[in-house]
């Protein structure tokens, strides 16, 4: 996420840019559970009178006032509180899923960074048994969970963001095609049309006809079945979507662009916001006019995941010292 800083009714001057990100997967361990988090980053290019930045539970707070700044890279993944989603909370073991919470004040701007990574889907058979599959609803318990967190401290803006899992309604899918169920076993379940096979599933296979549709500019059919956060909409909000899904990429580095016949393809990969920090987003120059949120490579290999973005303008006041 990144974010241009505006001082107050500063225009004419140089423009402090703040950007936030995701580089590297690290691990967290703590006595009897561990699980792996990514890092968070700063790099700011320019003057800012005043950058606090807070790991909300221990107190730490990292500054740095007053100073030049043009390549300032601040890594806080050390410090900051990674919190475990625990088994005993949970019932099962998925002790690796957690979320990582800062505060930062940019001169007189305060607000939360939200790092978060939610549960997977294991099978896809079990997947499109029931809508909303059993893992959306573990899921959406944990956000839950993330979110009372979050009220629980001081209600300022946040950004929440990272590997949410979020999956599109495979049963709902599928049954919105009109396909006929074919030969289904316990172990493979086949849809066809016509006679021929659109889509096959295993546990960990997803060998759909017509890959190209989950790919070419078919956002909006798709979009009707990313139903899992429906039920945050009054609390988080979201920049429209206008970019194939994040996940499951070719990690083969000659198929940087094709999705891996693993799961059905989805936007696990979100930046979410508070309605305060939506607010936010209309504080630049430019006001939401000059908000971007799209996916990063495309056409480079980067793993079966592609990189979520969200860049705005951020208006803050210039302070100067007295």
């Amino acid at each position: 996420m990144s974010c241009d800083c505006y001082p107050g009714g500063t225009s004419d001057q140089v423009t402090p840019r703040v950007t936030y990100g995701l580089p590297a997967s690290l691990p967290h361990t703590s006595p009897g559970w561990s699980f792996s988090l990514l890092s968070l980053l700063l790099r700011s290019s320019a003057v800012l009178s005043s950058v606090c930045v807070q790991s909300v539970g221990d107190l730490k707070v990292q500054s740095c006032s007053r100073h030049q700044v043009k390549h300032w890279l601040l890594s806080i993944s050390s410090t900051a509180p990674c919190v475990a989603f625990r088994s005993m909370i949970f019932k099962f073991a998925w002790t690796r899923k957690g979320f990582m919470r800062t505060r930062w004040l940019v001169n007189d701007r305060m607000f939360d960074l939200v790092n978060l990574h939610l549960f997977h889907d294991a099978s896809n058979l079990v997947s499109c048994d029931c809508s909303p599959s059993v893992y959306s609803a573990n899921r959406r318990r944990a956000l839950y969970h993330v979110l009372t967190r979050l009220k629980d401290d001081c209600n300022a803006p946040f950004f929440l963001f990272g590997d949410f899992n979020f999956r599109l309604d495979l049963k709902s899918l599928i049954q919105a095609q009109g396909w006929s169920s074919g030969d289904t076993d316990g172990h493979t379940a086949v849809y066809e049309q016509d006679g021929e096979v659109q889509l096959l599933m295993k546990c960990k296979r997803f060998e759909h006809q017509n890959s190209k549709v989950f790919q070419d500019d078919n956002e909006h059919m798709l979009l009707r079945f990313d139903h899992e956060p429906i039920p945050f909409l009054n609390e988080l909000t979201e920049v429209q979507i206008s970019f194939p899904p994040s996940y499951p990429f070719s990690e083969n580095v000659s198929k940087p662009s094709e999705f891996m016949g693993t799961r059905c393809p989805a936007w696990c990969d979100r930046v979410f916001m508070s309605l305060p920090a939506r607010a936010l987003l209309h504080n630049g120059k430019h006001g939401e006019a000059s908000v971007q949120y799209g996916r990063i490579g495309g056409d480079i290999c980067m793993g079966d995941h592609k990189p979520v973005f969200l860049y705005f303008e951020m208006e803050t006041v210039y302070q100067t010292e007295n």
